[in-house]
């Protein structure tokens, strides 16, 4: 189901992505934190690296997943502790205290939320099906392509 984030932090100076290749990494930051200005900023710095022809970048921004996996999960897997110690870190209620924005307008944006992917859930319900033989196409590269 899951593990504690005390289980899966890993100390190390060097991305996941490139502990079994030697990969060329000009630009790479990693935040710990949940602060949204703060991933603002490095994907703007990214950006501007990438633009100004310093090649790739690596941006490892950590979120964390309040609730259980679904309705199923029993959530045994982590202290209560630790998701308060994480909440306590949530930027969002930061970020509308600093801007001022009313509870009924949150409500208005929620409502909207709610609406939004009701439609998208029924118009993916009422399209066709993928064709079973095309379930893995683009998983590899197709045969005769480079």
């Amino acid at each position: 189901m899951g593990s504690a984030a005390f289980f899966t932090e890993i100390s190390t100076r060097r991305p996941r992505c490139c502990w079994a290749s030697d990969c060329h990494i000009v630009f790479w930051t990693s935040s710990k934190t949940l602060a949204a200005r703060r991933a603002s900023d490095a994907a703007r710095r990214a950006a501007e690296a990438i633009r100004g022809g310093g090649g790739p970048s690596f941006l490892e921004l950590r979120t964390y997943r309040f609730r259980a996996h679904s309705m199923y999960d029993p959530d045994r897997y982590r202290d209560k502790g630790e998701v308060a110690r994480w909440k306590e870190r949530d930027p969002i209620p930061a970020f509308v205290a600093r801007c001022g924005i009313a509870d009924d307008d949150i409500a208005a944006i929620e409502r909207d939320a709610a609406a939004e992917i009701d439609t998208a859930v029924a118009f993916a319900e009422a399209g066709t099906p993928e064709p079973v033989e095309d379930l893995t196409r683009f998983v590899t590269s197709e045969p005769g392509r480079t």
